[in-house]
Order: C-alpha cells, then structure tokens, then sequence
C-alpha cells in the first residue's frame, strides 16, 4: 500500500452563496433576534457565502413603551420604507427570504407583500415566513376527547418527539356547571379529557377579537402557495414571548427586580396554560426551517416547559427574580390598557412542533455521537422560565444594562455609619445589610425544635453548645459564691448573652449577598467587614480546577487547621459576585466620638450597641 493511500481522505465541503433576506422591522424586539441568529459573515469562508440583510426600520415607541432606536443595525445591508412603490417591490422580489412579524407590522403592509408574492412571476423559489402568535387561538373551544377517539400520542403524533420530557399528569378537568355528586351516584358526572391541539387543527382556530387580522393574513399567507408554486411559506405560531430583556412579560421582571410592589399580579386561580418561547429559539427555528430546507407549512413554536400554568410562571419569576410573593386578583382588577393582560388570560394545550426534533445520524456514520450533537436542536430555552428564571435575570440585567450597586460602609463607633446607610438605601432602593439582622436570624434558625439537615441545624448545635458552656460557667462561679439558705436563682438559657461564631455570620453574609435583591440591585453591608481576615473569608473563594481529561471539577476537601494555625487563602479568588464596586470610610478623632456617645440620650441609645 502506498503512502498516499494510507493518508485520511480530506473532504472539502463546498459553500453554498448566501442567501438575500428581507426582515421587517429588523431593529425591533424580534427583528434584532432574528437578525443576529442568521448573520453569517464571520463563520464562512468565501464572501459570496455570507448571507446579506434588508430591511425596515420600527420607529416611535413599542408596547413597553420604549423609544425604539431608529438606526441600522451592524450587519444590515440596506433600510428601505414601506411603501406601494416600485422599489419597494423589488426589494420585496429580490430577496430570497421574506420575514415578516404580525405583532410589529400594520395589516396593510404585511397584506399588500403576501399579495405581491403570490401573483408576480417568479424566476426563483423563495420563502415567506410569518411570525404569529397564538392569540389566533385564544377563543379556540378546547379539544375534548370523544369516546373511541385515538388518545394522545397515537394518530398523527404531532409535537411528540422522543426525548421530549413527560408532562405531567395534567389530563383531566371537571366538565363546568356540573356538582361533584356522590361516589355511589350512577349519574355522577364524568370528568372530561382535555387534548393538546395538533398543527393540523388549525382551521380549528378562533382569535382573540383584536387579532382578527392576524388569523386572515395567516390563512391569505397559507393559500399563497396553491396559485404561486415557487413560493414556500412557513407560518410559526410562536407562544409568548420572553427573554432578551423581555417584552410582554417585562412588567413582571421590572417589578420582581426592584421588589416594588412586593408581590406579582396572578389573575384568577392561574391554572390557566400559557404557551412560551424565548425570542432566540423563534431566531433559532427560523433558520432551521431556511437552512435546512422544511416544508412544514403551520407550526406550533412553543417551549417544553412542563405544565405551564400562569402561577408557575408568574411564581417562578417571583421567587428567581424577586421576593417569591404573588398575589391572586380579578380579571376586572386590570386595566384593559395593560398589556400583558390579555396574553396571561389564555389558556392553551399545545406541545411543542416535530420541527424542533434533533436530527438522526446516517446509520454509515463515521463518528455516530459528533454527527447527532450537528443535527440536535440548539435550543437556548428549552424548558422554559419556570426552569430558566436565573438565565433570565441575567439576561434581563445584561441588556437593560442594569450593574448593581455593591457598598461596603466603614468607620469607627458614632462615625455615622448606620445614619448614612439608612438614607442611601432608602434613596437608592439598595438593601442595608448589617451583623445584627444576621445574629438575629441565627438566633432565629437556632429556635426551630427539629430543624432541616444542613446550615440551620448546625447553628443551633452550635448555639446549643456555647449555651451549656455559659451555663457551666454560671454554675462553677456559684460553686464559690454563699446563698445562705436560699436556692440560686434559676437560669435563664434563652437570656444567656450569647455571641454568634464569626464563621457561622460569614456563612449567613454570604447567603444574604446572594439573594435576589442583592444580585440584582446590589446591597450597603453597614459596618461589616471589620478586619482584613473578615474581608478574605466573605469575598474570596477557592478557584475551581478542573480535570484536563474529562473536564470534570476536581473537589478539593477543606483542610483542617491545628490549633493555632492560620488559614491559607493561596489559591483562591475574589468572588465577583458578591464582591464590593464601592467602600465609603468615614473617619473622626477619637475624643470627638467619645463625647458624641456621651451627650446620646438614653431614648437614643437603646437597642444600640453602644448600650453596654
């Protein structure tokens, strides 16, 4: 055999030309995802592959209420204006790729380029993709399962890909304006089956009334094909949208971040089921479809969030965002203005589309697992906010460009430390976190009779212990005492001036300086760290290694110090998430605040800890 024979075969892989696309409104909430999902430029080899971008721009404010920027987007080719002219409609007639969103566009336009496609002559096959939404469902009666009727997951199977995670049961609901009945009643009502709708229902579909117009551009797009064979449409019924710095939900992330109010609005029980998906994977489906060439006309673009009911959504953002607090409140409490209103009111079963499957590998494979991680579905939000409210959060802060403020309020006894820290944090809505509050909930944990394996049963065997050592000393120094004839007074456990380890409110601090408020706003620590050692044990942490091998974390056990001996902090980090953007000192002579605790009234210095 020759040596030319013994090398591996290098297959080139030949680059297709990019394709012209036409975005509508393409700095807009979606347009700027979709955008940024198709640009290709950096990851081609040849010029002529790189995919290049028109488009129109949104101007005036959205339905937040934000100024949107009316600036091309890096990466954009070139800005047209709608309008019934010429240029328009060759813009329109050049591109290869039509991508339109029905909740940023006016009917007219959006009707007067479906209508353009289907009766030109084209020279070329081109794709024509819709952005709805499943407000065209809205007043969709549900499905009920008839008797004999194939149950779910038999029949055509739409939306159940394997590997898609079980819902749980969820199934079944009382038919309504029917009593419960008694169990050995022959007449009790039967409870009915609810079905998840099927892409294929959707002449099924009943709109929301204001979205009337969204349902007749959908059914005039899906009719475009049958008189105009070199056009291909894909409609995607997208779920509420989320992410990115949020849009329709961005009312409940603005108020779950600044704790104001304390709780989130859940309309009526919030059993209701919501469908969602995160911006980038509607970006991410998009381009599927394009690349790889579907066919699938209607498609159901939702995530696999299980069970997703109103109150574990709107809890979920709650508890990963804000205090964890929701409130229950009518329909007519809201305000018809507001407008996520109509979108948490819904109530939908639907699973996610096949078009979302990963791919399946050639059976002559040469590398089976590379070749299925190629062809697997690259979504950025797959099971949704109840599973996703972290990623969320930082998303959320990331691009509203909101850093939290994190300050560390130093100085000596009547220096004015907590004076300051209470009117910064009430200007700046910032948390003031002090020892106090933190000795108080040790105390607390401390109370519990049985509490929970880890932290607060630890606490309370510590506490427990330095009690029995406080007690044992009171009793060796009676030991030398004369009573008389009377028995020593009996002594209080729960009284006895206990003071709280520094590893334990080290341990609290830290679990404090990572709850929501914090991370999301930042904090005041008032008067806390007091030493250099204070300082190294709350904001580092030990670097993480990893093997170079299976790229596994190595655990590295703590080590344990003689009695005596120092820790070493070699080898650990500062702890950007906790740690301080600011320090403020304030600084005095010391016979200047001596005298200033002197002339503090008793009313002034009670509960202080100047009160000794």
């Amino acid at each position: 055999m020759s040596d030319e024979e013994d090398q591996p075969k290098v297959v080139e892989v030949i680059e297709e030309p990019g394709k012209k696309f036409f975005i509508s409104n393409i700095n807009s909430y979606t347009g700027k995802a979709v955008l940024n999902e198709l640009v290709n430029a950096e990851t081609v080899k040849e010029q002529w592959a790189a995919h290049t971008f028109t488009g129109t721009l949104q101007t005036g404010t959205n339905n937040i209420y934000e100024e949107q920027n009316p600036v091309k987007p890096e990466g954009v080719e070139k800005i047209v204006e709608m309008s019934r002219t010429r240029a328009f409609r060759d813009t329109i007639l050049d591109s290869d790729v039509i991508i339109y969103d029905l909740l940023t566009n006016p009917f007219e336009e959006v009707d007067y380029v479906i209508k353009t496609l289907k009766t030109s002559k084209l020279e070329k096959e081109k794709t024509l993709v819709i952005l709805s939404s499943v407000m065209t469902w809205v007043n969709t009666p549900p499905k009920e399962k008839k008797e004999g009727e194939e149950g779910e997951g038999e029949g055509e199977g739409e939306g159940e890909g394997e590997g898609e995670p079980e819902e749980e049961e969820e199934e079944e609901e009382e038919v309504e304006g029917e009593g419960e009945g008694d169990e050995d009643d022959e007449n009790k009502p039967k409870k009915r089956k609810i079905l998840f709708f099927k892409e294929s229902d959707y002449h099924l579909r009943v709109p929301h009334i204001k979205y009337n117009s969204h349902k007749n551009l959908e059914t005039l797009a899906l009719s475009a094909p049958k008189t105009q064979p070199m056009l291909k449409v894909h409609i995607l019924c997208t779920g509420v949208r989320y992410g990115s710095g949020e849009q329709c939900f961005y009312d409940f992330f603005q108020k779950a971040w600044k704790q104001v109010p304390a709780a989130l609005p859940i309309l009526g029980k919030g059993d209701n089921l919501i469908p969602t998906i995160h911006v980038v994977d509607i970006a991410r489906i998009t381009k599927r479809l394009i690349i790889e060439n579907r066919t699938k006309e209607y498609i159901f673009a939702v995530d696999r969030t299980v069970r997703p009911t109103q109150k574990r959504i709107v809890s979920s953002i709650s508890s990963g965002i804000g205090n964890g607090q929701v409130e229950h409140m009518e329909l007519d409490d809201i305000a018809d203005s507001i407008i996520w209103k109509n979108y948490l009111n819904m109530s939908l079963k639907m699973k996610t589309s096949d078009v979302f499957k990963d791919g399946e590998p050639p059976e002559d494979a040469e590398d089976p697992e590379a070749e299925a991680a190629k062809l697997k579905f690259p979504w950025h939000c797959e099971k949704g906010i109840v599973e996703n409210t972290r990623q969320l959060n930082v998303e959320f802060n990331t691009i509203r460009g909101l850093n939290p403020v994190k300050i560390v309020v130093s100085g000596p006894p009547a220096s004015g430390k907590t004076f300051y820290s209470d009117i910064m944090s009430k200007y700046y809505n910032l948390p003031r976190v002090h020892v106090k509050q933190l000795t108080d909930q040790a105390f607390k944990m401390a109370s519990v009779e049985e509490p929970e394996e880890g932290l607060a049963s630890d606490i309370k065997a510590k506490i427990e212990e330095l009690k029995d050592a406080a007690v044992a000393k009171i009793e060796e120094d009676r030991a030398e005492m004369d009573f008389g004839d009377e028995e020593p007074p009996e002594i209080d456990r729960e009284s006895l001036p206990i003071r709280i380890p520094d590893d334990i409110i080290y341990q609290l601090l830290k679990l404090r300086l990572n709850e929501n408020d914090c991370r999301n706003r930042g904090y005041i620590l008032d008067g806390f760290p007091r030493t250099f050692k204070d300082c190294q044990e709350l904001f580092l942490v030990k670097e993480k290694k990893f093997d170079p091998e299976t790229g596994e974390e190595i655990e590295e056990e703590d080590i344990e110090l003689e009695e005596g001996e120092e820790k070493s902090y070699e080898g650990f980090i500062k702890d950007e998430s906790i740690f301080p953007s600011s320090c403020i000192v304030f600084k005095q002579q010391d016979e200047f605040l001596i005298e200033r605790v002197k002339k503090l009234s008793e009313t002034e210095i009670a509960g202080t800890h100047y009160n000794l």
